[in-house]
């Protein structure tokens, strides 16, 4: 899901807004109690900037979580690790939940940012999940996950293979058809900040 407002300097529009990896759907199907969240930083000024990450039940009546984190890496994708958060709870089983992230660049007068949101589902994993992965190599988890549409898990060990092994052509050659196939090609070829 893309962002459409002004990032920092009045009439500057970056080459390409702030975005959420997630499918067309804009909703993604987790195992995880607490999932890794992408989200691609647009070429932005992020000087005295801050993220924020607030995650809703799924009447999108209460907050579950906020929490806001210092941005350093503009034009690349990051990752927003939730798993240690210890206001969080864990996401229920078979529960969907609302999360809404922002850029704020003026705490005071959030006019000017910009903001994504977007769907996240738990569910649990069948028996043949978990025999699959039990004897998967690292390599062979991401078309796993996949093949179960479970999006975050895809997303997030294709980046640590990623991170793990920057050379491999293969690897981003899967990363870049993964990101194509939801439609995200103009972010497919960015760096992960989670990598530097």
């Amino acid at each position: 899901m893309e962002a459409d407002l002004d990032l920092r300097c009045e009439g500057y529009r970056p080459p390409i807004p702030l975005i959420a990896l997630l499918p067309t759907s804009n909703s993604g199907i987790t195992l995880a109690e607490h999932p890794l969240l992408f989200f691609y930083i647009p070429d932005a000024n992020l000087a005295n900037t801050t993220g924020e990450l607030i995650i809703y039940d799924e009447k999108l009546e209460n907050i579950i979580y906020r929490h806001n984190f210092s941005l350093n890496a503009s034009d690349s994708i990051i990752a927003v690790d939730i798993s240690n958060s210890r206001d969080l709870p864990q996401l229920e089983v078979g529960k969907s939940y609302f999360w809404n992230f922002s850029i704020i660049f003026d705490p005071l007068d959030r006019s000017d940012s910009s903001n994504v949101g977007g769907w996240i589902q738990r569910v649990v994993a069948n028996a043949d999940i978990k025999h699959q992965l039990a004897t998967a190599s690292p390599q062979e988890q991401p078309s796993i996950y996949a093949a179960h549409g479970l999006w975050h898990e895809t997303l997030a060990s294709l980046a640590k293979l990623r991170c793990t092994y920057p050379n491999d052509a293969t690897l981003a050659s899967d990363w870049e058809s993964l990101l194509q196939q939801v439609g995200l090609s103009e972010i497919a070829r960015k760096p992960l900040a989670q990598c530097n």
